[in-house]
Order: structure tokens, then sequence, then C-alpha cells
């Protein structure tokens, strides 16, 4: 790497000494992401030789909020009030329908489905300035003139596979998920009936959401931009300057953003280019790159800004792991011939990354890393999901939510009972009872079990079989969830005090996860249920269920660590504005870096395009400019795939 990273050059440029720049002080400081804040606070405070006054620095996001109107609203609340817009809306409808025209409302067990896209679309909508009347009404007028050029065959082989296959015509995939089999029509046209309703649940949902005084993440970046182009909302004359540094795309509101504030001539800008010297003269850019290049042109750095530039092209060796988990073990190897070759400091690896784009793997890559080592940051959150605590709540819920109701006696499914019982915890909380019932199926070649046949064979795993089959009463379902995750607290906390009493420090001991998600997980489910209370939502155990779980996809639990020293653990998007003399990166696998799960969603590719918002590409594009810049500076560069060519 050259003597100055590009966070450093930034910093040098304003403390070069000229009259016409601002101080330090003066200066807010954006950036895309928490930790390359972190490192530039860090590089600020090495430039102080004294006493001084630290900058404002902040993430974009934090930056739209101090513009926007409202306080952003989590995401469960924000469902809940997009179904009250949707049902307002079809109130409004129905009285003034004529009779025998009503629209028929789905309950929230049915909308929470299409709730999740919506939220998305309006989200996409807001964030690139577009008319969401316009934008719902073309959706409309698309499904009236397209053309029906697949033959029945066709149809019938797209359908099986729509979701998946990117190469189907965007149009007629899109609205192949409206046809029912034999001529049904029920689905499509509640769907049709849905789109339809759109542009009005839109402003409703906003109007609720301004009688609350709450935002979406959407609607602040809207606000924000509109707020900045209000010449009344804030006075520009003042001494504060806004530096933007490391981005490499742009939404429509950011654009509005950066066009203002430079209007004002009180914005800087600073791009880490350094990968457009990757490819040279070469006309044939990556398209991220293409865009990246744009945006520097449109907005320019300083004239005199420097920026920094690797002194020579980086070593890029390619290693076929065939296994998964194997990939992580494999760091530990090249780990220690770094630290062979004097490249690596195991004091302070900081000028290391490792990148997981897959975040499965980061407990077993933990557990890989020498002991040599004796710094270590992680700035990626481990998922709750990839905890054995998960993985059991995962199991019960299953078990709960595939119940039956057999004779009036709430009856379970043999294979749910069976992964309940074979779980490591409940192994470890009561063994023997595991083993009896385990035992008592099998012999008994039994299907459905009721509940309180289980109960009363395993009476120290009752807790985990309580009846909660009540249709509607979900506050039963939350006690229920209360009192179980309450019991494994307890139970896990004993056991674990037992096996080991004096338990060492060094490593993080997975009890401690644990025990962590469940103190988040019993606060979430008391703020679950006040959402649903504040809301009057009626819902089904089942769509209770689907809300509390969805938490394990939607929290990570944050480690502790040294964020400014050590080697670094990284996600893909965590590494921008960062650089590193060494980069392993594991996982270089089509469908993971980047990753090929996208966004559902209401809104055609075809309008996405027309209207400015994002499509299925733009991520991809994200993933590209991180993995080139990764590249532009550093000098050794090992990429990891698993070499399976099933299961991956």
């Amino acid at each position: 790497m050259t003597s100055l990273n590009f966070l450093q050059s930034v910093i040098a440029w304003f403390n070069d000494g000229t009259s016409d720049r601002p101080a330090l002080q003066d200066v807010t400081f954006v950036l895309p992401n928490k930790r390359s804040a972190l490192f530039l606070k860090k590089y600020i405070r090495d430039t102080f030789s004294g006493p001084a006054l630290m900058p404002r620095i902040m993430t974009a996001p934090t930056f739209v909020s101090t513009w926007s109107t409202y306080p952003g609203a989590d995401r469960t609340e924000l469902l809940f009030v997009l179904f009250n817009a949707y049902r307002e809306v079809i109130d409004r409808r129905a009285a003034d329908a004529k009779e025998g025209k009503e629209p028929k409302p789905v309950s929230f067990d049915e909308f929470i489905y299409w709730g999740d896209m919506m939220l998305n679309d309006f989200d996409d909508v807001d964030r690139s300035l577009a008319e969401a009347s316009q934008v719902f009404k073309n959706i409309k007028d698309l499904k009236d003139i397209q053309a029906d050029f697949l033959d029945e065959e066709q149809k019938e082989i797209v359908r099986r596979v729509w979701g998946d296959n990117r190469l189907t015509a965007p149009i007629e995939r899109f609205w192949l998920h409206t046809h029912g089999k034999d001529g049904e029509t029920p689905m499509r046209d509640n769907f049709v009936y849905l789109w339809e309703l759109l542009s009005e649940i839109y402003d409703e949902y906003r109007r609720l959401l301004g009688e609350l005084h709450r935002s979406s993440t959407g609607l602040q970046y809207r606000s924000a931009a509109e707020a900045i182009r209000n010449p009344d909302v804030r006075d520009f004359t003042g001494r504060t300057r806004y530096a933007f540094v490391g981005f490499s795309d742009l939404t429509a509101t950011e654009t509005v953003i950066f066009e203002q504030l430079r209007r004002h001539g009180v914005a800087y800008f600073f791009w880490d280019t350094a990968a457009l010297d990757l490819f040279g003269n070469d006309a044939h850019l990556p398209v991220a790159l293409q865009r990246l290049r744009r945006l520097a042109s449109k907005f320019p750095a300083p004239e005199d800004y420097t920026l920094p530039v690797a002194d020579r092209r980086p070593v890029v060796d390619t290693i076929s792991v065939p296994s998964n988990v194997a990939q992580a073990k494999y760091v530990a190897t090249l780990l220690r011939q770094l630290i062979e070759t004097k490249q690596l400091d195991p004091d302070n690896a900081v000028n290391t990354a490792v990148i997981l784009p897959d975040e499965s793997l980061l407990l077993p890559l933990l557990s890989s890393i020498p002991p040599e080592i004796t710094a270590l940051n992680i700035s990626m959150g481990l998922p709750y999901r990839s905890t054995s605590f998960a993985t059991l709540l995962h199991a019960v819920i299953s078990m709960h939510r595939r119940s039956r109701i057999i004779k009036d006696r709430v009856n379970y499914y043999h294979e749910d009972i069976t992964a309940v019982l074979g779980h490591p915890h409940v192994r470890m909380i009561a063994a023997d009872d595991a083993e009896t019932l385990t035992k008592h199926i099998r012999e008994g070649r039994l299907y459905n079990i009721p509940a309180d046949v289980l109960v009363e064979k395993a009476p120290e795993l009752a807790p985990l079989f309580a009846s909660v089959r009540d249709a509607g009463n979900v506050h039963a379902v939350a006690d229920y969830l209360d009192h179980l995750l309450q019991w494994l607290g307890t139970r896990i906390s004993e056991r674990a005090a037992d096996a080991s009493p004096e338990p060492s420090p060094k490593a993080p001991a997975e009890e401690g996860f644990d025990l962590k998600a469940i103190k988040y997980f019993r606060e979430q489910l008391a703020i679950l249920t006040d959402y649903i209370v504040t809301y009057h939502i009626d819902m089904s155990d089942n769509s209770f269920f689907h809300l509390f779980e969805r938490l394990f996809n939607a929290t990570g639990l944050r480690l502790s660590g040294t964020p400014l020293r050590g080697l670094q653990v990284l996600g893909v998007l965590e590494t921008r504005a960062l650089d590193f003399d060494n980069v392993i990166v594991l996982s270089m696998n089509e469908g993971i870096f980047p990753r090929s799960r996208y966004s559902r969603t209401m809104i055609p590719a075809a309008l996405r395009t027309g209207y400015g918002l994002p499509d299925f590409d733009s991520a991809e594009w994200t993933y590209a400019y991180s993995y080139y810049r990764l590249l532009a500076r550093a000098r050794n560069v090992t990429l990891l795939y698993d070499s399976r060519v099933g299961g991956v």
C-alpha cells in the first residue's frame, strides 16, 4: 500500500495549511458506513499533537436523518401502519362502491406477505423521488398493453421457475403469479385489484406516518432532499462544510443533496477511483466503475487533491477448497504464511482483512484464527440464525406452526418433535427425558402425538410442548414464547455453570451468545406485543410466529473486539473506503459473491428502469465496486471458493 491510504489522504488535504480550506473542526464528514467512519476518526486523532476539536463524523443514513422531518420507525411498526393504511383505503372504496361490488379485504395473515413487498417498493419510490401515482398507474397500464407471446407449455415451464430465472421476459414473468390453476382467477383478481390501490395506499401510509410523527427510511431520504432544496430550511452562510468521502453510487435523493450542497458552495467530494487504474485505458469498464467515473466527473474532487495510487499490481491467488467450512479453516494457513514472510504483524494485524460474503462462516473462522494473532476486530454482526439457540427456537416454532387439531387435541408432527428433542441444548437441559420421549415415538411408530401426552411423558420439557393453538389469541402465543425464553435462559445458565464453574474469558462461549440472544428476543417480543395492541391488529398464531422468527434474519449479535487494531474481519460492504495490504476473500462462488438473493417486488423491471428505481443489478454493482477497490491498493490477495459441484 502507498504511504497514505485513501482516508488519510483526505485528512491530509484539509490539513496542508492552505488558507482557503476550512478547519477540520468546521467539517462534517459523511461516509458510507460506520467502519470507515471509525477509522477516519482514528486517523484524525493521530494528526493532533495537543487538545483539539474533533469534527463531526457520520454515516449517510445518520446525515439524512438530521435533515428528515421525523425519526425512523422499525420495520415491524411500519408493516402495521401499512396494514392500517390498506384497511382505510379498502373501507373508503367499500363505502363508495355499488351494492354487490364492494372490495373484499384480506386479513393480516394474508396481507403480511404482500406488505413486505410494498414496504420495499415504497422505499424505492421515495429514495428515487418518483411519483407513486405515476409508477403504480403505469403498472396497470403495462398489464393492459403487454403482448401474450408464450404458448401454454412455455408458460407452465416458466411458471414453475418464476422468481428464480432472471432470463425470463421480465414483463411476462412479473404477471405469471396472478394466474391460477385450471382457469381459476381469485388470486389474479385480488392481486390486480391490490395493484390498482397501491397509489391510494401509499398516500394513506404517508398520512398515517405523519400523524404518528414517524418515517420510513425512504421517506427520510425524500424529506431530506426536499429540505435541502428548500432555501428557507437552513442557512448555509455559516462556517460548516460537508465532505462526502468514499461513495460509489447515488440514489436520486442523494444526487439532489449533493447538487444542492455544491450549489451553496459548502460541499467537498472525495471519490476513491483507484479501481479505475486496474483497467488502464480499457474502454470496457465494468458497469459499476463506469457509474463511479460519471459521478466523479459530475461532482469532481478538489483540483489539488491527490488520490493515492498503488505502486504495483497486487499478487492474486485463487484457491479452491472442496468444502464450505474448510475455507474458514484454511485461513489459518494463509495467516501463518503472512506472519512467516513478515507481511503481517501478529500483535497488530490491522493491515490484513478477511472478507466474509457468507456470514455463516464467522463462527468457524473465529475458531480457526491462529493463537499468535492477539488482537481481532469483527465489524460484522454474528447472525442470530447461525447460533445453536436460533436453530432450537426455529425447530420449536416450526413444530407449533405445523401442529394440527385432532379430536379436539393439539397434535405435533413426529419429525418436528424429534428435531427439537435431538437439539444439543435440549439434550443438555434434560437428556433423560429427551431420550425417553424419542424412544417412545420411535418404538411406537407414532405419527401425530398429542401435546398433553408429551408433557406427561417428559415433564421437565413441558415449556417446549405447551399448547398455544388458539387462533386469534396472539397474547397466548406471546406469553408462551416469553415463558419459553425465560426457561431456556435459566436452564442454559445453570447447565453452563455446572459444566464450567470458571469459564475462560479468552474464547467467546456459545452460551454467552445464546443468553444475549434470549435477552434481546424477550425485549423484542414485548415491543411486538405492544405494537399489536397499539395498532389494533388481529392475526393468527402462525402470523405471530412468523413475525417473531423474522427477527432472526433481521438482526445480528454485535461482537466485542479491538476496532482500531488487530486482524480485521469484515463483510463485503464494510470494506468501503478502507485499504489493506493483505486481503483474504472467502466464498467467491456465484450466488454468494455477489449474492443471488433479490428483494421481491411488485414493480416490473421495465418500470424500475424507466423511473430510476434500483433494479436487480444495483446490488451486484455495489459488490463489484467493493471487489475492485479492495484489489486497487492491496499487495496480496487470496480468493477462496468452494469447489464442490453440487450443493453450492
